[in-house]
């Protein structure tokens, strides 16, 4: 009887359809014939090692720091190198299910069809390897405790948003020189989220009417000029809670939310958890 190449995947958690495993040693002690995923997105963080992804028809050359994509259906595996060395690398299993309300913030991720690479930079990538680290350390404990549950799809999230944002970047310098302009408004978010931003000043600054930035911003990105600024500084303020002691109003500010109340708002609506949660959860972890 022919050997069928789908693959059905056994999660570990009970609680949601997510799968995440470390893989650490010599490259040739990898089995992966060629297969596909009914259901699943797969997503290959190298950490370190060679040989070749083979997805969708194509190859890709593995690399530190690299992040393979492999959407549902797609037909992959891992080509061994010719000279036997080490590696190491996460892989993730996943529904969109596992990321709930919040999985049509990183529809790029999940519809980069065509995308099956991304090369993180230095500093994403190392964020990345604290993100999935913590997510292994606490798999176990999910289904135990609630409070490890929410941190997990934290992180995951985290992991998304950088995922996100890359493919962002990368289809950006694909784009035509009218749509460089979102990107340049994109850098100046980056820069000034901590300040007062609004639309038209965006506008004035790359020369666009302000029906046409928000028309064109959306179509790019995927969600709207005020989802990226509040997405963004939520992200800033994950940070801050996780390395300081700063009192939440003083964290409000530096992440430009105008006042307490609206920054307390959006995190509890992103994140389902208050600011003071997420930090009392991430002490009893450390």
């Amino acid at each position: 009887m022919k050997k069928s190449l789908k693959q059905i995947i056994d999660y570990k958690i009970k609680s949601m359809p997510l799968k995440i495993t470390k893989f650490k040693g010599f490259a040739e002690r990898i089995e992966s014939p060629p297969h596909f995923h009914i259901y699943e997105i797969e997503i290959q963080f190298i950490k370190e090692g060679n040989g070749y992804y083979f997805i969708k028809n194509k190859k890709y050359k593995v690399e530190s720091r690299k992040v393979f994509i492999i959407h549902k259906k797609d037909i992959h595996y891992f080509i061994k190198p010719e000279i036997n060395t080490e590696m190491e690398k996460i892989t993730i299993m996943m529904k969109k299910d596992v990321l709930e309300e919040n999985a049509k913030l990183f529809d790029k991720v999940f519809k980069c069809d065509n995308l099956h690479q991304i090369h993180l930079n230095e500093n994403d990538f190392l964020i990345s390897v604290l993100l999935l680290e913590e997510i292994l350390e606490n798999m176990e404990k999910v289904d135990k405790l609630k409070k490890f549950k929410t941190l997990l799809k934290l992180n995951i999230s985290k992991f998304f948003f950088i995922l996100n944002t890359n493919i962002e970047n990368l289809k950006l310098r694909k784009e035509t020189e009218m749509d460089f302009r979102i990107e340049k408004a994109i850098e100046f978010i980056e820069k000034n989220y901590n300040k007062k931003i609004t639309e038209d000043e965006i506008c004035r600054e790359i020369g666009l009417s302000k029906y046409y930035f928000s028309h064109l911003f959306k179509k790019i990105t995927g969600i709207s000029f005020k989802e990226y600024l509040i997405e963004k500084r939520l992200f800033e303020s994950e940070k801050l809670l996780e390395i300081s002691d700063l009192k939440l109003e003083k964290i409000a500010v530096k992440c430009g939310f105008s006042n307490l109340s609206l920054f307390l708002k959006e995190f509890k609506k992103r994140f389902k958890v208050t600011p003071t949660q997420f930090r009392k959860l991430k002490q009893k972890i450390i």
